[in-house]
């Protein structure tokens, strides 16, 4: 809001922290909180405004990684997240869900995530960018990354099947 600022950051290790800054206070509420205790690390945290709520989008290794040691297009995945702030607390209970909404970008390596608010009726959107590395499209090696542009209403709602 007008008073406050929220701050995300990740630490090494990838630990992905958040606080709210008042304007005429400094730290307020519960000081530095670790969004992801517990899970995997979290990286190149990015957030933007939108239909009353604050959405957090970051980047994360995936859960099972090839094994065979050498550069990979499938380590990557975006998330995205929900934050709502009531005026005194930031709530992040709601649960992350693949940034990309379609399967075909979710596949492969993806990194660099970036989100800006953008006027979409009837209730504010999101567009999400970043750098996609289509399993497909390179041999071992990658030398040139898609960018990928999604245009996303808020609230996000994702059908059936979908994330």
């Amino acid at each position: 809001d007008s008073d406050h600022a929220l701050v995300v950051y990740t630490e090494e290790g990838g630990a992905q922290m958040s606080a709210v800054v008042n304007r005429l206070q400094g730290l307020t509420g519960a000081g530095v909180v670790k969004l992801n205790s517990g899970g995997p690390p979290r990286h190149d945290p990015t957030l933007a405004s939108a239909g009353g709520a604050v959405y957090l989008a970051w980047r994360e290794p995936v859960s099972s990684p090839p094994t065979d040691g050498g550069w990979s297009a499938e380590y990557d995945e975006l998330f995205v997240q929900k934050l709502v702030w009531n005026g005194q607390t930031l709530d992040a209970s709601s649960a992350p869900i693949s940034l990309p909404r379609r399967e075909v970008h979710r596949v492969g390596d993806q990194v660099r995530p970036s989100l800006v608010s953008v006027p979409l009726a009837p209730g504010g959107g999101i567009l999400a960018a970043w750098e996609d590395l289509f399993v497909t499209n390179f041999d071992g090696q990658s030398k040139y990354a898609d960018v990928v542009l999604e245009l996303i209403p808020t609230p996000i709602l994702r059908t059936a099947g979908v994330q």
